[in-house]
């Protein structure tokens, strides 16, 4: 347990600024910031279908719960397993340096000298521009600006644990006043803006997130974000973000949580309000890559928006529930009452304690590795 700045103890070790943070210890942060939407999941999954499920099975004797019960509690294991070791793994673990690379090749942004990476108390990405970037120098500008503790606990969190780094020449830290930059007119080649922007509030007071850019003023701290962000590039240079989608599979590894993410429509609408040549790309990792060119006029596209397809994501999502339901029947079948009974108590378990396996797995692989 560690004593933070702020006075609050934490259960994950917070960072030297002396020593780069390893990729397993942001992946294992993730987790634990995350880890009271994964609480709350795990008891409205129990209270709603884990308990009466259960309890009309065993109570009843009635084959069919018996059945409903397995199958749902191995589907939830299933999906937990899926946001716990490759969703959350992917995005914030090692793969994460994959979709970075793959915003700067598809905006065509080539090796920028100066690059400003506006965040809101991670500086996880500004090692990575110095990884990708190797003679870049990256002002790396804590954009937070509200008063007291953020809205969001996970925002809380997530500024408790990480400090400035002092131990990479390249990487020089700032912190924005009132969200303005603290850098000239047109000193930089790109701008980067990652996840957590959608968090910066739009009235500056009490820290709540955007629900929707729609009827946001020019005022607004997101909009004069993005004002200083051109106000600071070259001509022609490149303003780059990278966010989590607003969609099904983000909500496969966040749970409902990512509800309150800015959609892909409204993003585009920012850049395009904003930047000349705007343009999307998917990432594989479920991250949306956004970027715009600095020019005198704004609005034009480069690549727009693909045609929405459906949820195709549905029929595996079906499949699935399918594929454990059939499982189910067949354990359920062959399997005595006594022993389905540790079954139910082991999903239980598991699914309380999982997430906090992976912490641990990934605090021992971040000591290991250093």
């Amino acid at each position: 347990m560690l004593l933070t700045s702020h006075s609050r103890w934490h259960a994950y070790p917070r960072t030297n600024p002396a020593r780069r943070p390893t990729a397993w210890w942001y992946y294992g942060r993730a987790l634990y910031v995350s880890r009271r939407d994964y609480f709350k999941i795990y008891c409205a999954l129990m209270l709603t279908l884990g308990f009466p499920m259960v309890f009309l099975a065993l109570y009843y004797d009635w084959q069919f719960w018996k059945a409903a019960a397995l199958g749902a509690g191995t589907v939830s294991l299933f999906y937990l397993g899926y946001s716990l070791c490759i969703g959350m793994y992917r995005m914030y673990g090692h793969p994460g340096e994959r979709y970075v690379r793959r915003l700067l090749l598809e905006s065509n942004t080539k090796e920028p000298a100066v690059v400003a990476d506006l965040h809101i108390g991670t500086y996880r990405h500004s090692h990575i521009l110095a990884d990708v970037l190797p003679d870049a120098t990256i002002h790396s500008v804590d954009c937070w600006g509200v008063a007291g503790d953020p809205h969001e606990i996970a925002i809380r969190d997530v500024r408790d644990l990480e400090c400035p780094p002092t131990h990479n020449p390249r990487i020089l830290s700032h912190r924005s006043l009132d969200y303005t930059l603290p850098l000239p007119d047109a000193s930089c080649d790109a701008v980067v803006l990652g996840f957590g922007t959608h968090e910066i509030p739009n009235d500056g007071s009490a820290g709540e997130p955007i629900p929707s850019l729609r009827g946001i003023g020019r005022d607004s701290p997101l909009d004069k974000v993005f004002s200083e962000a051109k106000r600071v590039l070259k001509p022609g240079g490149k303003a780059l973000m990278f966010e989590h989608g607003n969609d099904f599979h983000n909500v496969i590894i966040f749970g409902p949580v990512i509800g309150h993410v800015v959609t892909r429509e409204q993003w585009m609408e920012k850049f395009k309000a904003h930047f000349a040549d705007a343009g999307y790309a998917r990432s594989s990792q479920a991250v949306d890559l956004f970027w715009g060119t600095k020019a005198e006029v704004v609005g034009t596209m480069s690549r727009p928006l693909p045609v929405s397809k459906g949820r195709r994501s549905g029929i595996g999502i079906w499949l699935v529930i399918l594929t454990f339901t059939l499982i189910s029947l067949i354990v359920v079948a062959y399997l005595p009452e006594e022993q389905l009974v540790p079954l139910y108590w082991g999903i239980a378990f598991l699914g309380l304690a999982w997430p906090w396996m992976m912490i641990g797995t990934a605090i021992t692989a971040d000591r290991i590795t250093r």
